[in-house]
């Protein structure tokens, strides 16, 4: 894959947004790269990110520190093949607040409340729990504990 695509926001607000705060979306033997930190993704119609990656791409997403809430979607949906790492966020739920649905998610040290439920694994995905993450917690799928190294 020799096709590559980087961004980096921080200090951002998404909101408002009549599809998801933040989308994510790959081509076909492409690289994708985006971090996101210190942003606010709230009161949108879709997701809060979506991670919209198609086969034979491979998309790797930080969201770090940041305010999620509200959006009618997800939170956080990885759709898509890679990785996605969701840490030290506060994360408040109308539906789903972390989903996986290929690919691999890990989710560490946030505080994750929503109404139906904190963390959905689905398909092909992998979602993985370091263990610290805060809230009454309610998952569906195979959430996998790891301690890192």
């Amino acid at each position: 894959m020799s096709t590559q695509a980087r961004a980096v926001i921080t200090d951002s607000i998404f909101a408002f947004n009549s599809a998801a705060g933040v989308s994510v979306d790959a081509v076909a033997n492409a690289v994708t790269y985006m971090h996101v930190d210190r942003s606010v993704l709230a009161d949108n119609i879709g997701d809060g990110l979506a991670h919209n990656g198609v086969n034979l791409s491979f998309v790797n997403i930080l969201v770090m520190r940041s305010a999620i809430h509200r959006n009618l979607g997800s939170e956080v949906d990885a759709r898509g093949p890679g990785y996605v790492v969701v840490s030290e966020n506060g994360i408040l739920s109308n539906g789903v607040g972390i989903r996986g649905e290929n690919g691999a998610v890990y989710a560490n040290a946030n505080t994750v409340v929503s109404q139906n439920v904190d963390f959905v694994q689905l398909g092909a995905a992998s979602f993985y729990s370091y263990g610290n993450n805060a809230g009454p917690f309610s998952s569906l799928g195979a959430i996998n504990s790891t301690t890192g190294n």
